[in-house]
């Protein structure tokens, strides 16, 4: 299933300065999840790492950013829309380093 993210429901935060934030709400919002549903969306098949409903709650309002690791972990973990989510944080964060190609990622660097 691609979920295409929600990029103006309800947001008015500057797209380019909180990049990971305007993603995850869209996703999160699209699926019809709570913060807790999405953390443990997200937590369903990982080891050794996860997150929880706060730190979705801090990735919405912009006070952090989900880490490398935990979405490189999502990336290899999954196939479906986390997995998706993931590239779409990545490159929207970090575009000088990772682009996406079709339903994939690519380093630039």
């Amino acid at each position: 299933m691609q979920v295409q993210p929600n990029l103006t429901k309800g947001h008015t935060m500057n797209k380019s300065k909180f990049p990971a934030a305007i993603v995850t709400a869209g996703y999160r919002e699209n699926l019809g999840f709570t913060y807790r549903a999405f953390a443990e969306a997200l937590n369903e098949s990982l080891v050794n790492t996860s997150t929880t409903y706060g730190s979705i709650m801090n990735w919405e309002k912009g006070i952090t950013d989900p880490s490398l690791n935990f979405l490189l972990t999502c990336l290899v973990a999954y196939q479906d829309w986390r997995r998706q989510w993931a590239i779409d944080v990545l490159c929207k964060t970090l575009p000088e380093v990772f682009e996406r190609e079709n339903n994939n990622i690519r380093m630039l660097v």
